[in-house]
């Protein structure tokens, strides 16, 4: 966020994997993102999936608490905001975005059961 607010530079792409985007306030994050991306150009980035081991996705614009872990095992809480697609496309739409697609994966390690990953790709308007 400090990188895209002291600069002026336009961007053809930007991209978040497990990164930002789902980890800073949607509301503040994805304007600064609008401001950067060339016109028609994309943004794509992949977070959680809302409903990864059998979780309900938010049911408002509230973040959730959960933690990391470190590799030496300290876990660290962090705020985090587990949308879904419906609710990424009103923030993405807020913000000046369309939403081009929404795709769910699922790892089979768990039978396949629930989506572990929402990918998720917007242009600008």
């Amino acid at each position: 966020m400090p990188y895209l607010q002291a600069s002026e530079e336009q961007f053809d792409a930007i991209y978040s994997v497990f990164g930002a985007i789902g980890l800073v306030t949607p509301g503040l994050l994805l304007p600064a993102i609008t401001q950067h991306l060339k016109p028609g150009r994309t943004v794509a980035f992949s977070v959680p999936h809302p409903q990864r081991g059998g979780l309900r996705p938010a049911a408002d614009d509230r973040p959730s608490r959960d933690f990391v872990t470190l590799p030496d095992r300290t876990r660290l809480p962090i705020t985090r905001w587990d949308f879904d697609a419906d609710r990424w496309e009103k923030h993405l739409d807020r913000a000046g975005l369309w939403l081009a697609s929404a795709q769910e994966f699922h790892d089979p390690r768990n039978g396949g059961r629930w989506p572990t990953t929402l990918l998720v790709t917007a242009r600008k308007f």
